[in-house]
């Protein structure tokens, strides 16, 4: 494994809890980072198949919805790769993510 995702794979918080704390974060700072929130599983996996993709495979990130999408390097620089199902890595991650938020609204 990768020595530079380390961080990523500490001890998660409570399930339970994991909702709030991102929510909690979102609302004072206007970001999170919870090391270790997402499962090791799908984090390592997730790691490993974006590792697999060609440069071609991550488009210029934009900014705005379709007609109004526009490309700013001033706004964004990056390059982003869609999550979806045509992978195992990423339908772990759909899954989990799918589970989180059902979780997450049950109350």
């Amino acid at each position: 494994m990768d020595k530079s995702i380390d961080h990523l794979l500490k001890a998660p918080p409570p399930e339970d809890d994991l909702f709030e704390q991102i929510a909690q974060g979102i609302e004072e700072r206007g970001y999170v980072h919870l090391p270790g929130a997402l499962p090791s599983t799908i984090a390592e996996s997730l790691v490993d198949y974006v590792a697999q993709l060609e440069i071609e495979a991550f488009h210029r990130a934009a900014t705005g919805r379709k007609q109004e999408q526009i490309h700013n390097q001033f706004v964004r620089r990056d390059r982003i790769h869609w999550i979806e199902e045509s992978h195992p890595a990423s339908t772990q991650w759909l899954a989990w993510s799918q589970e989180f938020l059902i979780g997450a609204f049950a109350d």
